[in-house]
């Protein structure tokens, strides 16, 4: 389970999810869950990602293990 750091560049962020070989998942506080391969998982994400309490307080699990490395310069 993953966090987002406080600044990260968005496209540069969802290049590196295309490149996954897995799903990847934004779990929300809420219980709320968002597939960011989806295309549509993606404009919902971006319309909520700059309310920083949204986007700090959910959680990123990679279906893959491996692909946690493509997203470790945006997570901690």
């Amino acid at each position: 389970m993953m966090r987002f750091k406080q600044n990260i560049n968005l496209s540069a962020f969802f290049e590196q999810v295309r490149k996954s070989n897995g799903d990847v998942w934004f779990f929300t506080n809420q219980k709320d869950q968002l597939n960011l391969k989806s295309q549509l998982s993606q404009y919902v994400f971006a319309a909520a990602f700059f309310d920083s309490e949204f986007r700090l307080s959910g959680n990123i699990i990679c279906e893959n293990p491996a692909d946690e490395k493509l997203l470790q310069d945006f997570t901690e």
